[in-house]
C-alpha cells in the first residue's frame, strides 16, 4: 500500500517524524511518499539537509502567494503528482487549496484521505476574513475526510465542533525530536558554569525562543522585566531573546529606551544551535497571545528547563500541569507574569521539581514514537472499516 503525505515545507521538526514513519510503515509493507508544496518561504530560515531524508519525497513547483505570516500555494501541480504516484491513501496537512485538490482526487479515484490538523476553536474565532466562504469550504473538506489526525486535545475539540465522531479522530501528538534535544543539552549543561563565565553572563538567565512578531508576546515579557528592574534595581538575571522577525528592531529600541539591563538579542538560530541556549537557561518563557500549538515549550521541557507556558497556546492543555511540571501564564497580565518570574528564580528547589516532572511528561507523552502511533492507528482504522 502506498501512502502519500502532503505538507507545506520540510522543517527540522517534521523530518524526524517522517523518518520514523518511513521505518515504522515498512514493517506493515506500506510505502511512504511525501509531497512538499514548496522548499521554503520568506519567513523560514531553516537550513535543511536532504541527506537526512530517509523517505521518498518531491517538491511541487507552483506559484505561491507570499504574505506576512507565510504563503499560500495554488498547488496546481498536485493533481498530476497524485496521479503519477497513485496512492492508496492520502494524508493532507490542514485546510487549504491543497486539501481541496486532495478531496477532488479522492472522489475521482475512490480513495480515502485523512486531514492532519492543529486548528483550534480559539484560532478559528480569530480569523475573520472570508469567514462565510471558509466555513463552506471547511465543511466540505471535513465531511469528505475518512479520518483525522489532530495535534492534541484542543484540535480534537475543534473537529468535534463539526460533529465528527470521536472514533474518527486520532491524536498524532505534535512534537519535536525530543531525544536529540535532551541528549545534546545534557552534555552541554556540564559546561554551564564555564560557558556563563566566558561570556560574562549573569548567574541566572531566562530565555525566549521564537519568531519576533507581536502575537509572540515578547513585548509583554520585556515589560515584566522592566517592572522587576524598577522594583529590585538592576535584575540579577539575563533575558535572552533567540529569534528574528518584524518586531526585532522595535523590541531592541524599546529595551534601550527603557534602560533595561542584561538583555541579549541573539537573532535566528538553527535547530543544531538551540541546545546551547537551553543548556544555560534557568527558565523558559513562552508568552504567545495567539498560538495554534507551540513546539518551543516541548523543546524546553525535554531539555529540563522549567517552563512558563501561555494559556493561549494550543499545546498547553495537553502539556502543562500547573505548578507540577510547568506553570500556566496569561502573558497579558504583566504584573502576574512578573511575580511568577520572581517566584521561580527565588525557588531553585521548585524549579528543579518542575524540570524533573517536565522531562518525565515529555518522555511519556511527547515522543515522536507516540506521534507516529496516532497516524498508524488512523490508517489501520480506515483499512479495517473498508474490509
Amino acid at each position: 500500500m502506498k501512502i502519500v503525505i502532503i505538507t507545506n515545507i520540510p522543517s527540522p521538526y517534521r523530518i524526524p517524524l517522517f523518518n520514523q514513519m518511513h521505518e515504522r510503515f515498512k514493517s506493515s509493507n506500506w510505502k511512504l511518499h511525501i509531497i512538499f508544496l514548496t522548499k521554503s518561504y520568506r519567513r523560514r530560515k531553516w537550513q535543511i539537509d536532504e541527506s537526512e531524508f530517509h523517505f521518498d519525497f518531491e517538491y511541487l513547483r507552483d506559484w505561491n502567494v507570499a504574505y506576512k505570516e507565510g504563503f499560500t500555494s495554488l498547488a496546481l501541480s498536485l493533481l498530476p503528482s497524485l496521479y503519477k504516484n497513485r496512492p492508496n491513501m492520502i494524508i493532507v496537512g490542514g485546510f487549504s487549496l491543497a486539501t481541496l485538490w486532495t478531496l477532488l482526487y479522492a472522489k475521482l479515484f475512490h480513495i480515502p484521505f485523512i486531514i492532519w490538523t492543529g486548528e483550534t476553536i480559539a484560532e478559528d474565532k480569530i480569523r475573520s476574513r472570508f469567514r462565510s466562504l471558509r466555513h463552506i469550504l471547511r465543511h466540505l473538506q471535513i465531511k469528505s475526510a475518512a479520518a483525522f489526525v489532530a495535534y492534541g486535545t484542543e484540535a480534537a475539540k475543534y473537529l468535534q465542533k463539526w460533529r465528527i465522531e470521536p472514533k474518527q479522530i486520532f491524536i498524532g501528538t505534535n512534537t519535536v525530536d525530543t531525544e536529540f534535544i535532551s541528549g545534546r543539552v545534557q552534555k552541554l549543561r556540564m559546561q554551564k558554569r564555564q560557558y556563563i563565565s566566558e561570556r560574562n553572563l549573569p548567574d541566572l538567565n531566562i530565555l525566549f525562543v521564537g519568531y519576533l512578531e507581536n502575537r509572540k508576546g515578547v513585548h509583554l515579557l520585556l515589560q515584566a522585566v522592566k517592572a522587576i528592574q524598577s522594583e529590585y534595581g538592576s535584575p540579577v538575571f539575563g533575558t535572552h531573546i533567540v529569534g528574528s522577525g518584524p518586531e526585532e528592531i522595535n523590541l531592541r529600541s524599546w529595551s534601550e529606551n527603557n534602560d533595561l539591563h542584561h538583555i541579549y538579542f541573539w537573532g535566528f538560530k538553527q535547530k543544531e544551535e538551540l541546545p546551547e541556549f537551553l543548556a544555560f537557561a534557568d527558565l523558559m518563557l513562552f508568552t504567545s497571545t495567539q498560538e495554534l500549538y507551540g513546539l518551543v515549550p516541548i523543546e524546553s521541557m525535554a531539555a529540563g528547563v522549567p517552563t512558563l507556558c501561555s494559556k493561549y497556546a494550543g499545546c498547553t492543555a495537553d502539556l502543562i500541569e500547573d505548578d507540577i511540571n510547568g506553570i500556566v501564564i496569561d502573558p497579558n497580565d504583566v504584573d502576574d507574569l512578573k511575580l511568577k518570574i520572581i517566584y521561580c528564580l527565588k525557588k531553585p528547589e521548585f524549579m528543579a521539581t518542575l524540570a524533573e516532572n517536565g522531562m518525565k511528561t515529555i518522555d511519556q507523552k511527547f515522543s515522536i514514537k507516540k506521534s507516529v502511533l496516532g497516524f498508524e492507528q488512523a490508517i489501520r482504522w480506515i483499512i479495517d472499516i473498508a474490509q
